[in-house]
């Protein structure tokens, strides 16, 4: 259960298929939003082209994928039919939604049953890399200056704007992000660390069926990872993890090594002097959450808030219209700026987004259980879909492509690789 060992297998798995790993990795940099020459229309519709030419170069349209997209399409349009007609649309917005979500369905569909394999592997290498990248930044960080340049050429302007201790701005290599705000904190390859904290947990979701909730090297970097990151949204999400990990191995010795492994970081975490200074920062920002919501019952907050504040302060507006505004944007007066994915896709189509997000989740457990055959309980498979529904609620990732791929995955992955099947452990 080494991971440098894990890694090195990894890296040479990789180097034996780069071109699958490459669109992954493209995909994950296009979920970072850091490119700003990815951030254009522009590079929407290439990226939309490209993966459209290797799905057909690799006859991956079958015609159970074209079956699933007119149903896609279907969909999509009638969830924006009553909006539409109740408050109008912008055009250039509502086929930008639909570019998206179809672009979603390209990345899905040439990955097939590659997907979840391709996906947790390749986060688990970017997660080990990060590790001493952090340790680096926390140390000395301006050795990060060596990518000034780098970062100048690809970061968008606003992540120049919060300068602080010993650099001006962010400092990005692709596969790591400096944030200049987040001076102990792990970004990862995320645009911030909440944003590293979802990948890594969707990464686990796969990488516990994978290994039949086994404890494994991989598990270990994930949770390693998701401490450093230091964000609230991303505790909630491992902590989750720790309770359903914990009930299924309970008196097994996979359990007993995590609870030894959780005990050990707790430890580290208790004697170390940044750790408690990143603590008190949290404690900050729940007492500070705590007076937002204060400020949004008594109509007194401001146009901007937090992630809960905006669930909090949009869902009277959402009720009141429980099928959404559409792509009319001329009525995000009433509702306050908030970086909730969720709430902001519920604010464009109501109690049907919320619908489809949730049978999408479920179905991306149930077909996971399939595939790696595992009976779980009703409340295991709850929890597990409320790690995939979370990180929705926790970053602005309502219109990032890879939202929607990975929502699409119940429905397009079919089976496992064999090439997977030998590392499984044997049923516990």
């Amino acid at each position: 259960m080494n991971p440098l060992i894990e890694f090195i297998k990894i890296f040479k798995e990789i180097r034996q298929d780069k071109i699958t790993y490459l669109v992954m990795f493209f995909q994950l940099v296009f979920v970072s939003n850091l490119v700003r020459q990815l951030t254009t229309d522009a590079a929407l519709i290439a990226n939309i082209a490209t993966m459209f030419v290797l799905c057909f170069a690799k006859r991956k349209m079958s015609k159970q994928e074209n079956d699933i997209l007119l149903k896609i399409a279907i969909g999509y349009l009638m969830i924006n039919i009553i909006p539409t007609i109740m408050f109008g649309a912008e055009p250039k917005l509502l086929a930008g939604f639909g570019g998206r979500i179809f672009l979603g369905f390209l990345i899905i569909v040439y990955f097939k049953d590659n997907f979840f394999q391709v996906f947790e592997k390749l986060t688990f290498l970017l997660a080990f890399i990060s590790l001493p990248l952090f340790a680096i930044q926390v140390i000395y960080v301006p050795f990060f200056n060596l990518f000034e340049g780098f970062s100048n050429l690809v970061l968008t302007d606003k992540r120049f704007l919060h300068g602080v201790y010993e650099l001006s701005g962010h400092r990005y290599m692709l596969v790591f992000l400096v944030n200049s705000w987040a001076e102990y904190r792990n970004s990862g390859f995320m645009w911030e660390p909440a944003g590293f904290g979802f990948m890594l947990a969707w990464a686990s979701i796969v990488n516990v069926f994978i290994h039949r909730f086994s404890f494994n090297s991989r598990l270990i970097v994930f949770f390693l990872a998701a401490f450093t990151t230091f964000s609230i949204g991303t505790y909630i999400y491992f902590i989750l993890f720790i309770l359903i990990y914990l009930t299924m191995n309970m008196k097994s010795k996979n359990g007993f090594l995590f609870l030894v492994f959780i005990l050990i970081i707790a430890s580290i975490a208790y004697r170390s002097s940044i750790v408690q200074k990143q603590f008190n920062m949290i404690d900050k920002k729940i007492n500070t959450e705590q007076y937002m919501m204060e400020q949004i019952e008594i109509g007194r907050a401001g146009k901007r808030v937090s992630r809960v504040g905006g669930a909090i302060g949009n869902i009277e507006q959402i009720i009141k219209n429980p099928f959404g505004y559409g792509t009319n944007y001329e009525f995000s007066e009433f509702f306050y700026e908030t970086p909730n994915g969720l709430m902001i896709l519920m604010r464009n189509w109501g109690f049907n987004s919320l619908a489809i997000i949730l049978a999408c989740s479920y179905c991306i457990i149930k077909k996971l259980s399939i595939l790696y055959r595992l009976n779980l309980r009703m409340i295991h498979i709850i929890i597990l879909m409320m790690i995939v529904i979370l990180p929705i609620a926790g970053n602005p990732i309502f219109n990032r492509p890879f939202l929607f791929a990975f929502l699409f995955s119940g429905f397009i992955v079919k089976s496992k690789l064999n090439t997977i099947s030998s590392t499984f452990h044997s049923k516990r």
